[in-house]
């Protein structure tokens, strides 16, 4: 007995599958490669362009038309490496590939260009920064996250004022400069000028004897060495009120010294008149002096008379009035006696009334004196 005949259908059965798998498998590689390299190319472009831009500051249109020019070699190398799907499957397997092979080694190369092109760019990219303050109050900054070498103080995204500390140290830019605030209530103490809001433009710090000192820029008080910190409301509403104060104080000692010049030129009015009246009673005294030189005893008690009205303990016309005085008086008396004589016995007691004023001790004119008050009387009575 004959065995049975297989089909041919069956024979060639699984020849069909395995040619349709095949197909669907490379039409799929296919369909992938090629998305893989429509999307691979803009996208990549895009992410270099994104992110040298951004650090850099450069127009995003230079970047792209320099990227797009100087990354020819790169997509080249690129497309040949992966040319077919073993060559992405030897990729995945083993890094090392790219190392192995010309196109390989091109887009390493390329991928350390982009990476120092990355710190170029980030040099002065103060808003992808990290920031520690150290104990010793020097800021340091890393493009990484963790901690600070040193110190392990840990780092956080770097502040507006911790940028522009760092700027100005990268820069060698000048660190704050003082300000002085000459109105507290005109100064524009934050941008926009909008009263008490928006950023700060004035930075401040109060030192071990509350007096606070104001700066044009963050940074380190060039004198403690502390960090400086943005103004508040608060700090402006201090201003102003120690501004009040100050203007107080100032208009009291104003006050003060005015009182103080009108007493002066007071005194120094009183010393003018005491100086020209020193002067005037000089010269009389110099008079007097002279008078009494001369024998004119009479005009050197005149002139010290006059001195001892505003200088009644003057040495000067002391001296003169105790030597001219009895001389003067004994002149009165040789008057007095001749006036008893020629009967003017009225004028003979005036001068010898005179005569014992000025020589108490005189005895002729207390004689001539009691003569021609009895002769007066005497008369009084014949008539």
């Amino acid at each position: 007995m004959s065995e049975p005949q297989k089909s041919t259908s069956s024979v060639w059965r699984p020849l069909f599958v395995f040619l349709n798998v095949a197909v669907v498998t490379a039409a799929g590689i296919f369909i992938w490669a090629v998305a893989f390299n429509v999307t691979f190319v803009p996208k990549t472009i895009n992410y270099v362009v994104y992110e040298l831009a951004s650090r850099s500051g450069v127009s995003s249109f230079y970047v792209r038309g320099v990227v797009i020019l100087v990354s020819i070699p790169f997509f080249y190398a690129v497309a040949r490496f992966t040319k077919d799907l073993f060559g992405l499957l030897q990729l995945k397997s083993s890094p090392l590939a790219l190392y192995k092979d010309k196109f390989g080694i091109v887009i390493v190369l390329y991928v350390g260009l982009f990476w120092l092109a990355m710190g170029a760019a980030s040099e002065r990219a103060g808003p992808y920064k990290n920031c520690a303050r150290r104990p010793d109050q020097q800021l340091f900054w890393s493009d990484d996250a963790g901690k600070d070498p040193e110190y392990g103080v840990p780092y956080h995204p770097c502040s507006f004022d911790e940028i522009t500390e760092m700027l100005s140290t990268k820069r060698k830019l000048p660190g704050p400069q003082p300000l002085e605030i000459e109105d507290a209530y005109t100064t524009e103490w934050f941008n926009g000028n909008i009263g008490l809001k928006g950023p700060p433009r004035i930075w401040y710090v109060q030192d071990d004897n509350g007096k606070f000192r104001y700066f044009d820029r963050p940074g380190s008080d060039p004198i403690l060495g502390v960090p400086l910190k943005p103004v508040t409301p608060e700090v402006v509403q201090h201003a102003e009120h120690m501004q009040d104060e100050s203007r107080r104080q100032a208009a009291e000692l104003e006050a003060i010294a005015a009182k103080r010049a009108i007493a002066a030129q007071e005194r120094a009015k009183a010393a003018s008149k005491t100086q020209a009246q020193n002067e005037q009673r000089a010269e009389i005294i110099s008079t007097a002096g002279g008078a009494l030189s001369a024998g004119n005893y009479d005009l050197a008690l005149q002139g010290c008379a006059e001195v001892f009205k505003s200088a009644p303990h003057d040495q000067q016309c002391k001296s003169i009035y105790e030597e001219a005085g009895p001389k003067e008086a004994n002149i009165l008396v040789q008057q007095s006696l001749r006036e008893v004589q020629q009967n003017k016995l009225d004028d003979a007691l005036l001068h010898a009334d005179r005569a014992m004023k000025l020589d108490p001790e005189n005895q002729a004119a207390k004689k001539i004196k009691a003569l021609a008050q009895g002769l007066k009387q005497t008369s009084a009575t014949l008539y």
